[in-house]
This record gives C-alpha cells, sequence and structure tokens, in this order.
C-alpha cells in the first residue's frame, strides 16, 4: 500500500491470501472493488448489516464482514465469503486488512477534500476579479 495501492489491491492480496471472494463497500454499500466469486447483493448479506454497530468481525449467512472505520467514522465495509470459518489469526488478519483500508480510503476522501478547496478557492477569485480583467493563458 506505501507504493500506491488501493482497495483494488487489498481485495485481491486479501482474497488471495485467505481462498476467498473479497468485496470493499464504500458508507453507502456501493461496490468500490472485488476479488473473486462476490455475488450480487453483497451489501445485503446478514453480515454487512450486523458489522454496523460491531467493533469487530461478524460472521453471519456464510460470510464474514467488518466495518472500516478511520477518524471516529464509517468510511465502509470489508466483506468476504465462500471458505469455512476463519481462525483467530485470519480474523486479525481481516481486520488489520480493515485498518489498512480505513487509511487508503481516508487519504482519498481527504485528496478529494483538498482537491475541492483549491476549486473552490480558484472560483471566488476569478469571481472576486473585476469584469474584463481576466485573460486566458495560452
Amino acid at each position: 500500500m506505501l507504493s500506491g495501492g488501493g482497495v483494488d489491491d487489498i481485495a485481491a492480496a486479501l482474497g488471495e491470501l485467505l481462498g476467498c471472494w473479497v468485496a470493499v463497500l464504500d458508507v453507502d454499500d456501493q461496490l468500490l472493488a472485488a476479488h473473486g466469486a462476490v455475488p450480487d447483493g453483497a451489501a445485503d448479506l446478514p453480515a454487512v448489516h450486523r458489522t454496523a454497530d460491531a467493533a469487530r468481525l461478524v460472521s453471519a449467512g456464510g460470510a464474514a464482514a467488518v466495518a472500516v472505520r478511520a477518524a471516529g467514522q464509517r468510511l465502509g465495509t470489508l466483506v468476504l465469503g465462500g471458505r469455512a470459518a476463519l481462525d483467530d489469526g485470519q480474523v486479525r488478519t481481516v481486520e488489520r486488512a480493515a485498518m489498512v483500508t480505513a487509511l487508503v480510503l481516508l487519504f482519498r476522501l481527504r485528496e478529494a477534500e483538498a482537491d475541492q478547496r483549491v476549486r473552490t478557492d480558484l472560483l471566488a477569485d476569478l469571481l472576486a476579479r473585476p469584469a474584463g480583467t481576466w485573460t486566458p493563458r495560452s
């Protein structure tokens, strides 16, 4: 992740390591990244609904999910399935993957906010100039 990887890379690495499908959902339960045969309606799986209030990995209905949180806010959900139950070490791996996913999504969010601020400042600057003083750059 330090070399510029994103949520696609996290999903792929986790899926390959655990031999399962993996979905990364955003805060609105829209699919951001997937690895393997993610079922249609992954956002509607019982584990996803139960993880909203849980601080740890939740298993239900043949899938497992953990909330992706950073800075006190929920940024999405990491969901996986298509395999037998996870042992304690695998649970910790998935929970750590959720932390890394949170960092990636938080960085993405902060980058978008900074970009929006620059655009807003530029627009405010252009609107504050007297009429007829703007000249296009070539």
